[in-house]
């Protein structure tokens, strides 16, 4: 036989009640959240009172370009300019109530998934709790039947673990699927109510173009009947003309270039050639492409105003998602635990970087939105949005995580006290305790001595594929190499901690005969060591 054992343990019942009672008092250090959300939503507020004041502004700049121009189309572009603002206004709310009413969904799915996670956590513990009491039970039955039932209960006990644990994973892919598919739902709504309030702003487009065609047709109606007065059709082309061309000017100065690109070069181009045909004398020609220049203009203007309403709107919206995930994530950063609430923990430490690598992936969209705004199309926004919202759900579990890993690190500590404990009784006291790489999350390992200079390492590491399972390792440096004395001591640890409610195996040979492992001797290397923890951390 070795000078190595190795045992498989379960989660006391006992330790699992006590550490997730005091886990479930939980608290985040920055209780502020609340007022730190309200902030971000009341800056994008003002900022989005201010991009309507913009567009406002726009329109009133509009208007005062119309009183401005000359003869009958100043009568005609105030009026099509009074049914462009209702249109814009009626998009504006319908568009506005959309997103609202998407958020709040958002974030009562959120919310309620959280809750419904949390209730997962605590119905399996529940029931672990009620098992390990009759576990306990039967323990302390006498020594025969106690042996019997233990095993029995053990036996139910490992089958109850393993169906909760796959009951609970069940449930959370169904959360997450859920989740992921309100997700898609709300996309392909709010695809849907876009489609409908497009279709509603453009008839509305489509009734003004009608009604300025039947003014324009009034207007040649006129010219025809002053074929013979060249003056005056020469007089109303060049008025039409340059009416049209005040009304570019002022309409050039919009994002055309991004919502519309190369709509205004054709509008350039019927009025160069309106230019080119009045001085040739052709003006009734001449007035035709004013007039196409000017219906093509009324088209530009009212897509451009449609579409970067639509795209600042989603934009806040994203910017609002974005911002409001990366407080919460920054909230849940910091934590404090115990029955006082009187430690502090890192949870980002504790969820393996899971929080830092949420944080890093919102502050790029954050930044890409921020920096990137005057080149970002109104589909990249929508990715960032949902990217946000799909982000959303990993926090709940990136939470959870932090929280079986502080009783993973508790537990290890724990057993190999059980350990120290034996092993006092058969005179070995404990030299040092560490853990390895000086991380928490990973395997613990306590080294004893007895007066003699026999020594005893033992390692408890977590399961790498059972959660709430983990590994005892004992290595023994004795001189005498007494393997009965070993197994003595091996099944002496086993004993105990099947009588404290743990579910662990018989202790078993890991080693060849004559073998030691020098390397779990040297705890300093133990402590120094690089983990494979640390090295996923930084990545």
């Amino acid at each position: 036989m070795s000078g190595q054992k190795e045992e498989i343990v379960t989660l006391p019942q006992r330790e699992l009640n006590r550490l997730i009672e005091q886990d479930a008092r939980l608290r985040t250090v920055q209780e502020d959240l609340p007022d730190r959300l309200n902030r971000i939503q009341s800056d994008i507020r003002e900022e989005q009172r201010q991009q309507q004041s913009r567009l406002d502004g726009r329109m009133r700049q509009f208007e005062n370009t119309a009183n401005h121009l000359r003869g009958e189309l100043a009568e005609v572009e105030r009026r099509g300019q009074r049914r462009l603002t209702e249109g814009l206004q009626r998009a504006r709310e319908e568009y506005t109530g959309l997103i609202e009413a998407e958020s709040a969904a958002r974030q009562r799915q959120a919310h309620q998934m959280r809750n419904e996670y949390i209730g997962l956590v605590n119905e399996e513990t529940a029931a672990r709790i009620r098992q390990g009491v009759q576990l306990q039970q039967a323990v302390d039955q006498e020594r025969y039947e106690r042996q019997q039932q233990a095993r029995l209960m053990r036996e139910e006990y490992t089958g109850l673990v393993d169906q909760e644990r796959y009951e609970r994973q069940r449930q959370a892919e169904e959360m997450r699927a859920e989740y992921t598919g309100m997700i898609d739902r709300e996309r392909k709504e709010r695809e849907r109510r876009l489609r409908e309030i497009r279709a509603e702003y453009t008839s509305m487009i489509e009734q003004e173009r009608q009604e300025r065609q039947r003014q324009i047709g009034q207007l040649h109606s006129r010219l025809s009947s002053l074929e013979h007065n060249e003056t005056v059709r020469q007089r109303l082309a060049e008025e039409w003309l340059d009416n049209v061309r005040t009304l570019q000017r002022e309409i050039d100065r919009l994002p055309h270039q991004r919502f519309a690109p190369g709509r205004m070069e054709r509008v350039v181009r019927l009025l160069e050639r309106a230019e080119s045909n009045l001085r040739s004398g052709a003006t009734q020609t001449a007035l035709g492409d004013a007039q196409d220049a000017y219906e093509e203009l009324n088209e530009l203007r009212a897509e451009v105003l449609f579409q970067e309403q639509l795209f600042e709107y989603t934009y806040a919206q994203a910017l609002a998602s974005v911002r409001s995930l990366i407080e919460e994530v920054r909230a849940n950063s910091q934590a404090r635990v115990g029955a006082d609430q009187s430690i502090e923990v890192n949870v980002d430490f504790w969820s393996r970087g899971q929080l830092s690598r949420m944080q890093d992936r919102l502050v790029e969209a954050e930044n890409h939105l921020e920096k990137d705004k005057d080149w970002l199309s109104l589909d990249e926004v929508r990715q960032l949005d949902n990217e946000a919202a799909r982000l959303r759900e990993m926090l709940p579990a990136a939470v959870y995580a932090a929280r079986l890993n502080i009783i993973n690190s508790q537990i290890c500590y724990n057993v190999a006290e059980v350990v120290s404990g034996v092993m006092a009784e058969q005179g070995y006291e404990v030299i040092e305790g560490v853990y390895e790489g000086e991380d928490q999350r990973g395997a613990y390992a306590v080294k004893l001595q007895n007066r003699g200079g026999d020594e005893v390492v033992s390692i408890v590491t977590p399961s790498g594929t059972q959660e709430l399972g983990y590994n005892l390792q004992m290595n023994f440096y004795d001189r005498s190499r007494d393997e009965t004395a070993r197994l003595h001591f091996a099944n002496a640890v086993y004993e105990e901690l099947n009588q404290l409610g743990l579910q662990a195996t018989a202790p078993r040979t890991t080693l060849g005969p004559e073998q030691v492992n020098e390397e779990a001797r040297d705890l300093e290397s133990f402590r120094q060591r690089q983990t494979q923890l640390q090295s996923s951390a930084r990545r």
